[in-house]
C-alpha cells in the first residue's frame, strides 16, 4: 500500500493495483494491472509511481492511471530481460531505483531510463528477496538460500552475516523477509525464524531480539513478516500470532497480551485485530471472542460464548475491529456485527434486517467517519 502526494491511496494485489476513491467511496482498478501480481508499490514523486511486479518494473502516472512497463522502452537484450521479469523489492538512493530481481542486484536510473547490474560476483545471478541502501551508501541485500544476509559497501567489498543466525536454518529458503531503515537510519532485519534483528556498525554485528516465554515486553514470537516505521519513530511489525511495537530509543517490545488467563490455548493467544476507544481502553479481536484491556487498572473483560450460558457474542471467531465517532466499539465476527454501545456500557446484536448475518472479515473507519465491512459472503464490501 501506498499513499502519494495528492493524498491518493494504492493498494497492491496478486491480482492487480487498486484506488480508493475518497470522492466515490469506490475501488478503481487500474486496468493495466489486471491479473498481475504487485510486490511493491514506491511513490517517487507527483507524477511517477514506480510499481514492482511480476511481469517487471512499470511507473504509473496517479493523475492518468497511465502505466507504462520500463522495458519496453530499453533496447539492450540483458536490460529489457532482467526488468522485464519478476521484481521482488526496490529501494530509492538519489536518482537510482536499486531492484531486487531474479537476477541478482541491479539499478535503474529513473531520469535517463538506463538499467545496470551491480556485480556482487561472490553470490552470482543469486535470486534476492529483498534490498535497501543505508546512509553511507551500503547496500543490505536479502538472499533467497544459503547466503540469506549480506552488506555490499560503496567499494564492493561483500560483508556476509549469515553466522549470526541460526545454524540449523541453513537451508530454509527464505529467512530474511525484510530490510529497513529507522528514522535516524540504523538498519533492521525482519526474518522467518530469527526474530527482529539490529545491525550495530560500531562491531559490525548483529543484535536479535527473540521472542521468550515469560516475558511480555519481549515479542509474541520470532516470525515477523511485515514491518512499518511510523512517523513518531515506533517500529512495528507482524507474523502469524500479532503485532508488536516498541521505540528503540526508549524502551523495548511491549507486548500487550489478548486475555489474562488460559494464555496456552492458541484461540486466546492469537490477537487479530486491535482498537482504542476515548477512554483509552485497548479492544483486541481474538479466536475466543474480544476482549478490552484497561491500561490504567490493568484490568481485562472479555465477552464470548460459552457452553450453557446466553451468548455474549454472534460468534467466538472475531476478525475486526473499529471505534466509531461516538466512542462505540464495532465487532466484525464470523457470523455477524456486534456493537458495545460504551454509553449503556452495552453489547448489541446488530440484527439480519440491518446488517446480514455474514461472515465478516474485517471493519474500519474511513475519514468520513464511515464504516466500511468486509465480508466472504454477498458483495464483499458493505457501508453504513
Amino acid at each position: 500500500m501506498a499513499l502519494d502526494s495528492s493524498g491518493r491511496f494504492w493498494i497492491g494485489f496478486e491480482t492487480g493495483v487498486m484506488e480508493y476513491d475518497y470522492d466515490s467511496g469506490k475501488f478503481i482498478h487500474v486496468a493495466a494491472f489486471k491479473n498481475t501480481r504487485i510486490n511493491g508499490i514506491f511513490v517517487w514523486d507527483s507524477n511517477r509511481v514506480y510499481i514492482a511486479t511480476h511481469k517487471g518494473l512499470a511507473v504509473m502516472n496517479p493523475a492518468t492511471k497511465e502505466v507504462n512497463f520500463i522495458h519496453d522502452s530499453i533496447t539492450d537484450s540483458l536490460q529489457k530481460r532482467t526488468l522485464g521479469r519478476r521484481i521482488l523489492d526496490m529501494d530509492r538512493k538519489g536518482d537510482w531505483l536499486y531492484l531486487a530481481t531474479l537476477y541478482g542486484l541491479w539499478r535503474y536510473n529513473t531520469n535517463t531510463n538506463i538499467a545496470e547490474e551491480i556485480p556482487v560476483k561472490e553470490i552470482g545471478y543469486a535470486i534476492l528477496r529483498t534490498v535497501c541502501v543505508d546512509a553511507n551508501d551500503n547496500i543490505w541485500l536479502g538472499c533467497y538460500g544459503s547466503e540469506g544476509l549480506m552488506r555490499l559497501d560503496k567499494n564492493g567489498r561483500l560483508h556476509r552475516y549469515q553466522r549470526f543466525l541460526t545454524a540449523n536454518l541453513q537451508t530454509i529458503s527464505n529467512n530474511v523477509n525484510g530490510i529497513f531503515r529507522d528514522q535516524v537510519g540504523r538498519i533492521w532485519i525482519i526474518t522467518t525464524s530469527d526474530g527482529l534483528l539490529e545491525y550495530l556498525p560500531a562491531s559490525d554485528s548483529i543484535r536479535r531480539f527473540l521472542h521468550q516465554t515469560g516475558m511480555p515486553q519481549s515479542p509474541l514470537e520470532n516470525l515477523h513478516g511485515a514491518a512499518l516505521v511510523d512517523r513518531e519513530g515506533n517500529i512495528w511489525t507482524g507474523g502469524n500470532k500479532g503485532v508488536n511495537y516498541f521505540h528503540p530509543d526508549k524502551q523495548l517490545f511491549q507486548t500487550i497480551l489478548p486475555f489474562n488467563e488460559n494464555l496456552d490455548v492458541r484461540s486466546r493467544a492469537l490477537a487479530r485485530a486491535i482498537t482504542e476507544d476515548a477512554d483509552g481502553n485497548l479492544w483486541m479481536a481474538t479466536m475466543d471472542g474480544v476482549s478490552r484491556y484497561n491500561p490504567k487498572t490493568n484490568s481485562y473483560r472479555e465477552w464470548n460464548n460459552q457452553p450453557g450460558k446466553p451468548a455474549s457474542i454472534w460468534y467466538n471467531s472475531v476478525r475486526g475491529l473499529t471505534t466509531d465517532a461516538d466512542n462505540h466499539i464495532w465487532i466484525a465476527t464470523g457470523a455477524g456485527i456486534n456493537r458495545y454501545d460504551s454509553r449503556l456500557q452495552k453489547m448489541e446484536f446488530i440484527p439480519s434486517e440491518k446488517l446480514p448475518t455474514w461472515f465478516y472479515f474485517n471493519v474500519n473507519k474511513d475519514r468520513q467517519g464511515r464504516i466500511w465491512f468486509a465480508c466472504r459472503d454477498g458483495d464483499g464490501f458493505l457501508l453504513v
